[in-house]
């Protein structure tokens, strides 16, 4: 599907409306990470940040991203740092996205396995139709020396897209991407947009793209108003390949 018609789906399909897809079947999901759900106050207005208390007095606040002298489109719109008690920077990344109104929480939990509360921050996109549905994921992952920023952009976000697939193995995020076949023919001729599944292993300093982890990823699964997990065979696995390189290449070129 060429990119125009994609950006008219985002923007016109009711969120309620997406059917209940995933790379998982409902009884072969993953173990769920430990998350907990950190308590914040609204402040008293939009250009206040959220500051929410932590253990030993550090502070995580989340506040609206200092303006550019010259701003652009792909300037971030959210900033998050993390404090120690005597107000000493420790870790800060960055969002894509505004905290009023798209603030989705705060959560923490041991990621890398270190010992020490790594932290979660979600941010709705605040778009329309079915663009409403992505949020930006901002993660500060502990590190000897403070945290380690970084956050990645996925649609239908949940608590259970942070899973471990074995005892052993690395927390992951299940990252979901919504891709068009743009100008590859499909099987039946037709044109179609896909989600598409990666793995981030988060036990780094930062997450790291790596669908090693488990079988069966990157996985394609066919958009349409019905719910489907298995891996769709309308395009071949070279197609599949090209599509996703083209589109990361994309995702990166713009940040």
């Amino acid at each position: 599907m060429t990119k125009p018609i994609l950006a008219l789906l985002l923007l016109t399909l009711p969120a309620f409306a997406v059917p209940q897809n995933g790379p998982f079947e409902p009884k072969a999901k993953p173990q769920s990470l430990p998350l907990k759900e950190l308590n914040w106050t609204a402040p008293k207005d939009d250009t206040q940040p959220i500051r929410i208390p932590l253990a030993g007095g550090q502070q995580l606040e989340i506040a609206p991203a200092p303006k550019n002298k010259k701003p652009k489109d792909a300037d971030p719109l959210t900033l998050i740092c993390v404090k120690d008690a005597e107000g000493k920077l420790l870790g800060k990344t960055t969002n894509d996205f505004d905290i009023s109104p798209g603030f989705g929480g705060a959560f923490s939990g041991d990621f890398n396995g270190d010992g020490k509360p790594d932290f979660l921050i979600v941010i709705n996109s605040g778009g329309c139709g079915l663009a409403g549905d992505l949020f930006g994921l901002s993660f500060l992952i502990s590190s000897k020396t403070g945290y380690s920023g970084s956050s990645i952009d996925t649609f239908g976000w949940e608590p259970a897209d942070l899973v471990r697939f074995t005892k052993d193995g690395p927390a992951c995020l299940v990252e979901t991407r919504l891709v068009g076949n743009g100008d590859e023919k499909t099987k039946d001729g037709k044109d179609h947009n896909f989600w598409v599944y990666q793995l981030h292993r988060l036990d780094g300093a930062t997450p790291k793209l790596d669908n090693t982890v488990a079988p069966g990823f990157p996985k394609w699964v066919w958009y349409s108003n019905k719910e489907r997990h298995a891996e769709t065979d309308l395009l071949t696995a070279q197609q599949k390949a090209k599509l996703l390189a083209e589109e990361m290449k994309e995702v990166s070129g713009s940040r």
